[in-house]
């Protein structure tokens, strides 16, 4: 059978792969923080509230140096989480962005202005990153999801178009009207196999979003991937292509 090409949907492919690669690294990334902030021993206040929830008092009845704590987390931050190999292309963000951006704004506030690492804190950032690393995962397997989606999608077409290149090759041979309605019927086939597939795939990107992450602004998966592409629905793109192609086979079979 004829061979056919997607080059829409490979590209799409390679564009979740990378997406796939930056996820993983990101959570292995708050692993390794989560893990080194896990590590440090917590200090102490002589009096105040620790973080809890959105907001934070803390009173020093003085001037207080900042702790080792505190910087240490910042450090362990700044070498795990922003040292992944896209953070500058993908986020380009500073530490107090970053921070904000993943812990919120009063635990940010904390590390870069407060005294000391309390236990509270302590265990917030610990919470805040295991959360990260959930996120990843998930977002992880939604992507998973898509990236398989697409393959099948890549194939079933391969299918279809291939077997409506073969009987568009007869159409042109066929002497006879029966013959000609019999290559019809099966271009019919095909043709509602194709719009099944179309709704299928509009059915899987309704229901789905991108999911709540650092950086990401989109209220859908195919806006998060694809907003940069010519089509912003890659795999649709395919498939309508598809189906022009067969619709113009079937009119060559009223002749």
């Amino acid at each position: 059978m004829p061979q056919t090409t997607h080059n829409r949907i490979e590209t799409a492919i390679e564009t979740v792969d990378r997406e796939i690669t930056y996820v993983a690294d990101e959570r292995q990334a708050f692993s390794r923080f989560t893990t080194r902030t896990r590590e440090l021993s917590p200090e102490q206040t002589a009096s105040g509230t620790a973080v809890g929830g959105d907001t934070m008092a803390v009173s020093t009845g003085g001037q207080q140096l900042q702790s080792n704590g505190l910087r240490s987390v910042r450090d362990a931050y700044e070498e795990t989480v922003m040292a992944v190999p896209h953070y500058e292309a993908v986020y380009g963000e500073s530490l107090a962005e970053s921070l904000a951006a993943e812990f919120g704004t009063a635990v940010a506030t904390q590390l870069l202005d407060g005294q000391q690492l309390t236990p509270v804190l302590r265990e917030t950032i610990i919470a805040a990153g295991e959360r990260a690393m959930t996120e990843r995962e998930e977002f992880g397997e939604t992507l998973e999801t898509e990236r398989a989606a697409l393959e099948e999608i890549r194939e079933t077409l391969s299918e279809i178009e291939s077997r409506a290149a073969v009987i568009g090759e007869s159409i042109g041979a066929a002497t006879e009207s029966a013959q000609l309605g019999q290559y019809d019927a099966e271009l019919e086939r095909l043709e509602t196999d194709c719009e099944q597939l179309a709704t299928q795939r509009q059915r899987l990107l309704h229901r789905r979003s991108a999911g709540r992450l650092s950086g990401v602004d989109a209220d859908s998966l195919v806006g998060f991937l694809y907003d940069d592409r010519a089509e912003t629905c890659p795999a649709l793109a395919e498939i309508t292509d598809c189906l022009g192609t067969i619709r113009r086979q079937r009119e060559r079979c009223l002749r």
